[in-house]
């Protein structure tokens, strides 16, 4: 039997069950055989209703009402002779991302118009006018200290200049 949680479970599966009308392999008839990777639900599912089809077996798995994942598994186990699911090399197929089905949306041209600024660019915009308000403050600051420097060495020299003038007047006289 499925686990009593399986949506496959329920009064009216039991009860055909015990009357006979729903197949469900008896514990003793179970042969279990390893299977380290299993497919995915699906797949189990897919494999036992072929399976159930050729014999004529009716399980009660439907689209609302399907048994647990460990409960498909030892049914082929059971059953499916030579089942690839258990062979040594068996990998299961690769699960389809949900990402990847998504990726490409395509969008009205007019979709992305009178949307309000985003932050992000805003920020990433106010981030450049901050570096650049900085490159340019420091370049400005830059000019001012060179003009006060130079103003500064003009004075120096104009000193050096007077003494020179005084000293050789001193010597002249």
């Amino acid at each position: 039997m499925p686990k009593l949680k399986s949506s496959i479970v329920t009064e009216s599966y039991i009860t055909q069950v015990i009357t006979n009308q729903i197949y469900c392999p008896k514990y003793s008839d179970i042969r279990l055989a390893p299977c380290p990777r299993p497919p995915d639900k699906q797949e189990l599912i897919k494999l036992v209703l072929e399976h159930c089809r050729g014999r004529r077996l009716e399980v009660g798995i439907t689209d609302d009402h399907a048994p647990d994942k460990k409960w498909l598994i030892d049914f082929c186990s059971t059953h499916i002779v030579n089942c690839h699911i258990f062979k040594k090399g068996y990998l299961p197929p690769p699960k389809a991302s949900k990402i990847s089905v998504n990726s490409k949306l395509e969008m009205p041209k007019d979709f992305m118009e009178g949307l309000p600024p985003s932050r992000k660019k805003v920020k990433a915009k106010r981030l450049q006018l901050i570096t650049k308000g900085k490159l340019e403050s420091h370049c400005e600051r830059i000019k001012q200290l060179k003009e006060r420097y130079a103003k500064e060495v003009h004075k120096a020299q104009n000193k050096i200049d007077v003494n020179k003038s005084k000293q050789s007047m001193r010597s002249n006289t």
